[in-house]
Formats: structure tokens, C-alpha cells, sequence
């Protein structure tokens, strides 16, 4: 970690404006996502880096190819056999690997590591909590949580959070419905825009006149839903990427009859399945209307516009004004099959109108949908903290309390 960063080739720092490159230290610690995971690695990790910033990332292996191409240094973590070790033991041991590096700042990905956070912080270490997900809403879709004691788990993630938001230096939150839970001068939205370099226009091929899901699959995200409104595409027309969780729900999916219908890929690689993205014409984004989804802002729906495919997406009033404001997509029932297939026969019958919807949606991308404006306001960030000291909670400007995608 010694030396000057020298910036890759064709690399496209988020500087954050004109202040000076960042010359401190910060670990980002992660016990839940490996090394690999998009949001906390190729993106904060490695814009930090760009910026300036000496990046550790403690996770579990591997780390992705754009974090070590930056200069990330990845501090492995051994992979735990239970979820229970995982939430109650390894935040522990990850703490003490972080501070052997005497970071300026440790910057904090998982709910379990709020507790960490705030030792470090009375050790007199600035610390950030990244909140990802609305926790209290999170937790009452947790399968494996009986539903019995959800509500009480609930109530002691909405203890955490607000720990998290007194406790740290400061929190960034993926969306502004998440922020909204936390202390209003303390808290940044960087929302999980995707990077424009990983989308290259000239990658995209001839269409494939089909639909496609990128990524984790559960009842609450539409399994069933979809499986049925297979029934009514032809063959092959609707392509599965990603795993379906819990593995019995898999098996239960296989059953009914739309199954026939779905080509499913199962878990493939970033190139692969952004391979298959580039070339289809539909990307599905139509999660269940639950408490955690109608405020969310899912990376794949703005991955999908990034990549020119025309979306079918839920008709939540959030994904409503970013789908009817770029004119990108068809908004759907997604509790009703019909609605679904419908859509989609409508896209696929109409490939010219597919292709428009599919510009739109990559203009509104250009246009700052975006990870650049993400990614400076994470380093405007950075910038003030560092120069700040670690005992008090760092107030956010005006500009930084949004995000682009809810203006």
C-alpha cells in the first residue's frame, strides 16, 4: 500500500469537483458480500481509489477485476459456515484486521457491523455506515427468519439503524426512502447507478427477441409470477440469470407448467450475463409490491437502460416516474402474469417500438442516471470527513441529500 497511485489507462476518476486528490487511508469492511460484490468494490472501492485514496477491502475472496485493475488491496476473510458465525463472530475478526491498517476512515457494509462501527468510533476512528437496504423492511422477507419472531427482529433492526445514524461519523444511503430513516445532516444518498464503461454501445449486437432477469430470484421478487406468465410466451422467450433462493423454491418452480417455457441460465459470470443482456430486447424488473421494493431504485432496472433494452417493471411510483420520464418501458401488475406476458408479446410483436423504448432508456443513462454523479458526490464525502475531525457527525450539503433518480 506504499507509493503513489499512478491512475489506469482510460480510467474515469470521480474527482468530486475541483478539491485536491485524497491522500488518506480507508477499509471498507464486508462480511456478507465477497470481494466481488458491484456496489461496494468496482464502484465506491475503486472511485475511491481513482481519487486518491488508499483502499482496503476486507471480504471475502475474490475481488473483482476493476478493484484490482485501481489498486484496491483486498484483506481476505475466511468464509463462514453458518449464517449465525457469520452475523455474531466474523464482524470481530474483520475489525481487528481493519485496524492493524490504522485507517483514517473504515467505511461499513453490513448491518451486523453497526456494533463495530461504533467501538471504532470511540477508538477515535471516523466511521461510515453504507445502508444498502431499508433493514426493518428487509428483515420481515428474510425466509429463513420464522414469521413468528419477524416483527420483534424488525424492531431490533430499527434499533441498529438508528444507533448507526447517532453513532457514526456519517451514513450513505442507497436510495432517499432509506435515508429518510436517518439523522438528516449525517446521512448521503449514493444510489446503485450503473458505470456507463460497462456498458459499451458498441458491444450491442443484433436483439434477441426475448425477456430477460439479471440476478437473485425469490417469491417476493416475482418468481411464481413470472414462471406464469411464461405459460403464455413462446419457448425460449424468457431468459433466467442469476440464482433462485431458497433451493427448494427452485424445485417448486420446475413444477409448474411456464417452467417448459424458460430457458434458465442458473449463475453466470459478469461478462456472460451482461453478454446476454446487450443481446436481447426486454429486460424484467417486476419485484412484488412489498415494503422493501415500491421506495427501491434496483440497480438492474437502470443496468438494463444502460445495456438499450426496453423494461417491463412494476408499476411502483418511484419506477413509474423514472419509466414514464424516459419513456423507456412498459409499467405492469406484478402479482398478475397476464399483465406481464402481455407486455412483453407487446414488445416482441413490436421490435421498432422495443428499440426505441431501449434508446430512451440508454439517453436517460447518459444524461446522469449514472455512477459519475454517484460516485463524486462519495468522494465529496470522503473529502469533508478527512478534513473534519472524528468527533463529531459531519453535516452533508443540500446537494448531496438526493440523489438523481428522485429529482
Amino acid at each position: 500500500m506504499k507509493g503513489a497511485h499512478m491512475p489506469r489507462r482510460g480510467a474515469t476518476a470521480a474527482s468530486g469537483g475541483s478539491g485536491p486528490r485524497l491522500t488518506s487511508r480507508a477499509v471498507h469492511i464486508t462480511t456478507a458480500h465477497p470481494g466481488s460484490d458491484g456496489r461496494i468494490a468496482s464502484r465506491e472501492c475503486s472511485t475511491l481509489r481513482d481519487a486518491g485514496v488508499e483502499v482496503t477491502l476486507v471480504a471475502r475472496p475474490p475481488l473483482s477485476a476493476l478493484a484490482v485493475e485501481s489498486g484496491v488491496v483486498l484483506c481476505p476473510l475466511p468464509t463462514s459456515h453458518s449464517r449465525m458465525s457469520r452475523i455474531a463472530i466474523a464482524p470481530w475478526g474483520a475489525a481487528r484486521k481493519a485496524w492493524r491498517f490504522r485507517p483514517d476512515l473504515v467505511h461499513l457494509h453490513d448491518p451486523e457491523l453497526i456494533p463495530v462501527g461504533l467501538v471504532l468510533r470511540l477508538l477515535g476512528c471516523r466511521t461510515i455506515y453504507d445502508a444498502h437496504e431499508d433493514l426493518p423492511a428487509q428483515v420481515r422477507d428474510k425466509h429463513w427468519i420464522p414469521k413468528r419472531l419477524r416483527g420483534s427482529v424488525a424492531g431490533g433492526a430499527r434499533v441498529l439503524e438508528l444507533l448507526a445514524g447517532w453513532g457514526m461519523t456519517a451514513v450513505v444511503a442507497a436510495t432517499p426512502s432509506i435515508a429518510k430513516k436517518y439523522p438528516e445532516g449525517r446521512v448521503t444518498v449514493v444510489g446503485n447507478m450503473p458505470r456507463l464503461e460497462d456498458f459499451p454501445l458498441e458491444a450491442i449486437g443484433d436483439r434477441v427477441p426475448r425477456a430477460i432477469y439479471v440476478g437473485g430470484l425469490d417469491e417476493a421478487r416475482g418468481a411464481f409470477q413470472l414462471v406464469a406468465a411464461a405459460e403464455r410466451l413462446p419457448p425460449g422467450s424468457l431468459v433466467l440469470v442469476g440464482t433462485i433462493d431458497p433451493p427448494e423454491l427452485l424445485e417448486e418452480l420446475k413444477k409448474r407448467p411456464g417452467w417448459a417455457n424458460i430457458d434458465y441460465r442458473g449463475q453466470c459470470s459478469h461478462s456472460e450475463s451482461s453478454a446476454l443482456q446487450r443481446r436481447s430486447l426486454i429486460g424484467l424488473v417486476t419485484f412484488l409490491p412489498r415494503e422493501n421494493h415500491v421506495e427501491a431504485l434496483p440497480t438492474k432496472l437502470f443496468e438494463y437502460m444502460a445495456s438499450g433494452l426496453a423494461v417491463v417493471a412494476s408499476d411502483f411510483p418511484i419506477w413509474r416516474r423514472i419509466v414514464c420520464d424516459a419513456e423507456c418501458g412498459i409499467l405492469v401488475d406484478p402479482e398478475d402474469p397476464a399483465s406481464i406476458a402481455s407486455a412483453v408479446l407487446t414488445l416482441i410483436a413490436d421490435g421498432q417500438k422495443a428499440a426505441k423504448m431501449g434508446t430512451h432508456g440508454r439517453q436517460a443513462v447518459e444524461g446522469g442516471l449514472n455512477w459519475r454523479t454517484e460516485g463524486e458526490r462519495l468522494v465529496r464525502l470522503y473529502r469533508r470527513l478527512l478534513q473534519a475531525g472524528s468527533s463529531t457527525g459531519i453535516s452533508v450539503s443540500h446537494e448531496d441529500s438526493g440523489s438523481n433518480a428522485d429529482r
